[in-house]
């Protein structure tokens, strides 16, 4: 079975400093930092989520 990754772990990356606007790199982390503060359970929707794995049919956005 493959092992997904956990968002905690993949939202570290923002803790580097990378070559972007200065303004984002705050900006995301105050994001990061109020998403992993949800009190709610941690579920997997998802263990391929990324741009070419999400579609747009007739009316709506489909994960494939």
């Amino acid at each position: 079975m493959q092992q997904c990754p956990n968002i905690k772990d993949q939202l570290k990356a923002l803790d580097k400093e990378w070559d972007l606007p200065k303004t984002y790199l705050p900006k995301a982390r105050k994001l990061r930092d109020k998403l992993l503060q949800n009190p709610e359970p941690q579920i997997l929707l998802h263990c391929d989520l990324h741009h070419e794995n999400i579609l747009q049919n007739d009316k709506q956005w489909v994960v494939t």
